[in-house]
C-alpha cells in the first residue's frame, strides 16, 4: 500500500461478508506493486471528501461497476490520525486515514467477485497476524492501521 517515506492522508475500503460458519472475512486483492494482499485505498488529495476516491479505486480493485454493483457508505466506519512509527522508517509518518463499509449491491456483483482469482476474503486472525492461511502476505501497513483503529477485533479462536 503506502511504500513510501510521505505521508499519507486518505480512506481505506471495507468489504465484508459473514462465511457459512459465521465468521466476518473481509475482501482485499492481490497488489503486485507491494506484492502483498490489500484492501482498496485512495489518497484524498483534492477531492472534496474522503469517500470520493474510494469509487474509483474499490471499482478498479475488485472489477466493479460503481454505479451498479457496491455502495459505500455515506459515513466512514471510523477516523484515524496519528504520526507512527513504522519498522525500518528513520521518522514517524504521519497518517491520517478514513475506513468505509462497502456493500456488494445487485445480484450480479458477487458473481463478478468470485470469477476473480486475485482476490481472497480474509479473516481477522489473518489480518491480526498480517499472512493468509496460506502464508501469503497482507499489507502490513493496512493491517497495523485496522489493529490501531479497533476496526476487525479477533475474537477467540480454535486454531
Amino acid at each position: 500500500m503506502i511504500q513510501r517515506e510521505a505521508p499519507f492522508i486518505g480512506s481505506i475500503a471495507l468489504l465484508r461478508q459473514t462465511a457459512d460458519d459465521a465468521t466476518e472475512q473481509w475482501l482485499a486483492s492481490w497488489d503486485d506493486v507491494d506484492d502483498c494482499f490489500s484492501f482498496p485505498f485512495a489518497e484524498r488529495g483534492d477531492q472534496p471528501s474522503y469517500r470520493t476516491p474510494l469509487l474509483s479505486a474499490v471499482g478498479e480493485r475488485f472489477a466493479l461497476d460503481p454505479s451498479r454493483d457496491f455502495l459505500i457508505s455515506g459515513l466512514s466506519r471510523a477516523h484515524f490520525q496519528a504520526p507512527i512509527d513504522w519498522r525500518g522508517w528513520q521518522s514517524p509518518q504521519w497518517v491520517v486515514v478514513q475506513f468505509f463499509s462497502v456493500d456488494l449491491y445487485g445480484r450480479d456483483a458477487l458473481p463478478k467477485i468470485e470469477r476473480q482469482s486475485q482476490l481472497r476474503w480474509v479473516t481477522p486472525r489473518e489480518v491480526a497476524t498480517q499472512r493468509t492461511q496460506d502464508g501469503s502476505p497482507l499489507s502490513p501497513i493496512q493491517c497495523e492501521l485496522i489493529q490501531r483503529a479497533h476496526l476487525i477485533p479477533v475474537k477467540d479462536e480454535v486454531d
